[in-house]
């Protein structure tokens, strides 16, 4: 059943409660771990640089992350500033590939504080950039 609140469409007890997007050049992401080279290590969670070495350090998938990144600290209405730290967002894939969203430390407690309960998560690339778009759903009980 669809009813209005605020000006926004909710169904059920579900809304959208922030949406953000990113897009890198895939050439800038590697010219930044060129110059540092602990780039990869500063910004992916342990899981993602294992899967980052598996596919021998691959640039496109080091782009992917960040841009995925950028775009769920947007859908949580911070960019990357209040403790948040690109670490904090862990960006995993299901059997199917599809890519899932695992927050932890600021950015776990920013999205509990908004009333997060899960951010969708689009990537696609192509040859030279890499895009994301991040959309946070949840209830209408959040503080903030």
């Amino acid at each position: 059943m669809k009813s209005s609140f605020e000006g926004f469409f909710v169904f059920g007890r579900h809304m959208i409660l922030g949406i953000g997007s990113d897009m890198v050049e895939v050439a800038r992401i590697a010219a930044l771990q060129q110059k540092h080279p602990t780039f990869a290590q500063r910004i992916l969670c342990e899981q993602e640089y294992a899967q980052w070495q598996s596919r021998k350090a691959c640039v496109a998938f080091l782009a992917k992350r960040w841009a995925a990144k950028e775009a769920v600290f947007k859908a949580l209405g911070t960019g990357l500033r209040d403790g948040m730290r690109f670490q904090q967002v862990c960006i995993e894939n299901d059997a199917l590939g599809k890519p899932e969203v695992c927050l932890h430390g600021a950015a776990a407690q920013r999205a509990a504080q908004m009333g997060i309960r899960v951010i969708h998560l689009s990537l696609s690339d192509e040859r030279n950039f890499a895009l994301a778009f991040a959309v946070a759903e949840g209830d209408l009980t959040g503080t903030v």
